[in-house]
């Protein structure tokens, strides 16, 4: 629908436009709220600033500038990445993070690092769901119970708290972004799967045995299982194409083998 399609590119134009005359900060490279009936800035950086990175709604330098705040340990960057609000903030919190005020909730987590994808920054989108997922391990592994939480803490290997309180346990809702999609998307590199086109790509960078059994997508099931060596092993119930680090190959119903460099 030419004419449907034609409308709402206007619309996202405008939106465009007024997001970045009114809420881009260019001394600070970031976008922020602006306060109601005013132009002046709310400076409280917080991932919400990646929404219009995610909508492409960034210039390429604006981008560059973006990245730079994930690559610092003192605004949403390090060992425990994507804080609610930026680690040099006042109101940010640790180590309970107090839910909103430094707490690491895994939707806006998720949407930022889909944003750094946006623009190809893909080694960082992939550093940065990785030391995410290694702190919910870590929790996992070291802190009782064994679960997944609501949201974690800024600063330690644990959930966070609200007033005082510890978050929701068993909270497969968003936080499962984590380990099922940071986990498939940017650790194994399965960054896109379309099943209607048909087809996958593969970010294949991790060195060592890998891979994925069993993925479904549409009608089809697929083992994708690369040897650690040179060689990819995909087991498919139906043709499809996948792409490795931009090479395109026609699967088919069967076993099909790969050699990669």
């Amino acid at each position: 629908n030419s004419k449907l399609a034609s409308e709402w590119k206007a619309k996202y134009e405008k939106i465009k436009a007024t997001v970045n005359k009114y809420y881009w900060d260019e001394e600070d490279g970031i976008y922020y709220d602006i306060k109601p009936h005013s132009n002046e800035f709310l400076k409280v950086k917080t991932p919400a600033s990646y929404w219009p990175m995610l909508a492409e709604m960034c210039s390429p330098k604006q981008a560059e500038k973006m990245l730079q705040h994930i690559q610092d340990p003192d605004t949403f960057g390090g060992e425990r990445p994507w804080v609610t609000v930026a680690r040099n903030d006042p109101a940010f919190t640790a180590p309970d993070g107090d839910y909103w005020r430094g707490g690491i909730w895994l939707p806006t987590a998720y949407m930022a690092t889909k944003a750094l994808e946006k623009y190809g920054f893909y080694e960082d989108a992939d550093k940065a769901a990785e030391n995410l997922l290694m702190q919910m391990l870590r929790t996992y592994n070291n802190y009782k119970p064994q679960t997944i939480w609501e949201c974690y803490s800024p600063t330690a290997d644990r959930p966070a708290d609200h007033k005082g309180k510890q978050v929701r346990p068993d909270f497969c809702g968003w936080s499962a972004l984590g380990p099922i999609s940071l986990f498939i998307e940017n650790v194994l590199g399965f960054h896109v799967v379309d099943a209607q086109e048909k087809r996958i790509e593969w970010r294949l960078y991790q060195e060592g045995q890998h891979g994925i059994k069993k993925l479904k997508f549409g009608d089809i099931t697929t083992d994708l299982l690369y040897d650690g060596r040179h060689t990819v092993t995909i087991k498919s119930n139906q043709p499809y194409t996948l792409i490795i680090n931009q090479q395109k190959h026609r699967i088919q119903k069967g076993i099909t083998l790969i050699k990669v460099p």
